[in-house]
């Protein structure tokens, strides 16, 4: 069942079916979480917090766009709010080799691979915000480009554009 079919059926009244959204999201959401506090313990109450905001907030959703752009958009927007009322925004992607985020690498030693993903964990960390989340949905998520216009209000060259640059940026920062 898609997203948009899961909403329709939570405001004609089935309340209960908001679980499966929860069920569908909660990782990403985690993940997202996790990356602006760096607190297992806070990324899950901000994660709480968030599908409680969705929950109040569904009867605005527009059928529009996809519900992910519009739950990602609402999620990034209470992880700044909490980045800027707790002073943190530094230790933001501060444990992605520790399973919140999958890093492939198939051909290596597991050791090579531990090795691989806190080099490129430490790339990403050192990217402005945007970009970092950018990568991150596209290639993490594997979420599509017109998705990534509606999360950053961008045109699809411009999303293409700082595709490019977040990864030169990365190879540079991994270089070092």
């Amino acid at each position: 069942m898609t997203d948009k079919q899961l909403v329709k059926r939570i405001l004609n009244g089935e309340k209960e079916v908001f679980a499966q959204l929860i069920d569908r999201y909660k990782l990403v959401v985690f993940n997202l979480m996790l990356r602006y506090t760096g607190s297992y313990e806070t990324a899950d109450e901000l994660t709480q917090e968030l599908f409680y905001v969705l929950y109040v907030k569904l009867s605005k959703y527009r059928n529009t766009g996809s519900f992910f752009s519009w739950m990602y958009t609402i999620a990034v927007n209470l992880g700044h709010d909490w980045a800027r009322k707790s002073s943190v925004e530094q230790q933001k992607l501060a444990q992605i080799i520790s399973g919140e985020v999958e890093i492939s690498f198939s051909k290596l030693s597991p050791f090579e691979r531990v090795e691989k993903a806190d080099t490129l964990a430490k790339g990403l960390a050192t990217l402005p915000e945007d970009r970092r989340e950018l990568l991150i949905l596209r290639y993490c998520h594997e979420r599509p480009l017109n998705e990534l216009t509606e999360i950053f209000k961008l045109t699809e060259s411009g999303i293409k554009m700082r595709i490019h640059r977040a990864l030169k940026d990365l190879q540079k920062a991994m270089i070092k």
